[in-house]
């Protein structure tokens, strides 16, 4: 999914919650009731484009997204910070060994590492860092095939 789809995806359902808050309040109750909800609505309008804005920068922050950040040696185990919060929480990631990994597969915008057992970690990235996030997967991990699908 592109970033532009992505926006617009996150435009069309904060319009839709917006829409679905603005008919709560039109319904009918005492003043007060009507006062607290406009103040929840204000709050909410002001957090959702914030947390919108916070979640595409952690998207395209190249600090964030730095191979050497997103995918942390420790020994003969490698923490991956799969998730943009996890890249925020590094204690979030997921800790896999090295020799355990059977695959490394890239496909536009994720890179899955699998391990032996079939289970997938998906690493969701940027376009301009999937490829150095792949390259890097495949230093860590020498032993493990290595896919590239083209969509």
């Amino acid at each position: 999914m592109e970033e532009r789809d992505l926006e617009a995806v996150s435009a069309i359902c904060l319009a839709s919650f917006l829409q679905s808050v603005a008919d709560t309040l039109s319904d009918e109750g005492n003043k007060k009731e009507k006062e607290y909800r406009m103040e929840y609505f204000y709050l909410l309008s002001l957090l959702g484009p914030l947390s919108l804005v916070v979640v595409l920068f952690m998207l395209r922050s190249s600090r964030l997204n730095n191979p050497e950040h997103v995918l942390q040696e420790t020994g003969d185990s490698v923490r991956i910070l799969h998730t943009p919060l996890a890249r925020v929480v590094p204690s979030l990631g997921k800790l896999i060994n090295k020799h355990k990994v059977a695959r490394i597969q890239k496909a536009d915008r994720i890179v899955t590492v699998f391990n032996q057992s079939s289970n997938a970690i998906d690493i969701t990235l940027s376009k301009k860092h999937t490829d150095v996030v792949f390259n890097r997967a495949g230093s860590l991990f020498p032993n493990a095939e290595k896919v590239v699908i083209n969509s």
